[in-house]
């Protein structure tokens, strides 16, 4: 099992009160990080993946739970995160809470042992319509009762419209994770594509993302913004500059610092957990 960490000296097992925590998970893989919320400083973040070609079961996500250290502890806050490949985006003009589940059959099967659950975005104006495994949810509700699940794009979207990166050019962000990617494109500050999609390796990615920037008219001189796992594609960056000017890797501007063990690769590898802290 892949394991990554990085922690500052100051980190105090004794102190999590002062602590808030956020927790991303799925059956692709487990990721937290901690901000003191004291100095309101990033001080650890913390991953688990699968090994290669597999996914977690749900026994290897309580083994975790049970052997980690701070993931039991008590916090000043707690957010989590969920990374569900199944789901749908609807205008909140169109929303019906009702209607949920006729919205997400539209898209996939009806399917036994699945939760059903939705998030509200303010910008776009949007809800996201998700299912996960009904095994996941009971190991989230047993650890974490009574806190809301968000969406892995809930904190995507929120830092991708945040602090005016939005503008009237369109933008384009590529979120890797294992297993999959997601890719996101505004354009006049509307979303106009916004999807997932299954892959192995770099060939995949950019298969697919090549095909979705000749589909929706994105030019050379375009900008690709990076985040997530972008790291296990290692030919993912030099294939995209034959389609796009330039690649940056996405780094997390909400306000707080971090501390001097993170690099600007750890930053943007960690997007989603750094900006969970800040998104509703």
């Amino acid at each position: 099992m892949p394991f990554f960490e990085l922690f500052d000296e100051t980190l105090d097992i004794n102190s999590t009160e002062n602590y808030e925590i956020s927790v991303q998970l799925g059956f692709s893989g487990l990721a937290y990080s901690l901000i003191d919320r004291l100095r309101n400083k990033f001080i650890l973040v913390r991953s688990f993946e699968p090994d290669q070609g597999k996914i977690f079961t749900s026994v290897d996500l309580e083994e975790i739970f049970r052997k980690d250290d701070f993931l039991p502890r008590k916090y000043k806050a707690v957010n989590v995160t969920v990374n569900s490949r199944k789901f749908i985006i609807v205008p909140s003009s169109l929303y019906d809470p009702s209607k949920e589940k006729l919205y997400f059959t539209f898209n996939y099967t009806d399917e036994e042992n699945m939760v059903l659950l939705s998030n509200p975005v303010r910008s776009p104006d949007i809800f996201i319509v998700f299912s996960i495994k009904k095994s996941l949810h009971d190991i989230i509700l047993n650890h974490f009762p009574g806190v809301p699940l968000k969406h892995y794009l809930v904190p995507l979207f929120s830092y991708i419209t945040g602090s005016g990166r939005v503008s009237a050019e369109n933008h384009i962000h590529l979120h890797a994770d294992n297993g999959f990617f997601t890719l996101i494109i505004f354009e006049n500050n509307s979303l106009k594509f916004c999807n997932a999609f299954s892959c192995r390796n770099a060939s995949d990615i950019l298969y697919h993302a090549i095909n979705v920037f000749r589909q929706t008219g994105i030019r050379k001189e375009e900008t690709l913004y990076l985040s997530g796992l972008a790291e296990l594609y290692s030919d993912l960056a030099p294939g995209f500059l034959e389609y796009v000017k330039s690649i940056r890797y996405a780094e997390p501007r909400n306000g707080h610092t971090f501390s001097y063990v993170f690099s600007e690769a750890d930053l943007s590898r960690f997007l989603n957990l750094f900006n969970a802290v800040t998104c509703e």
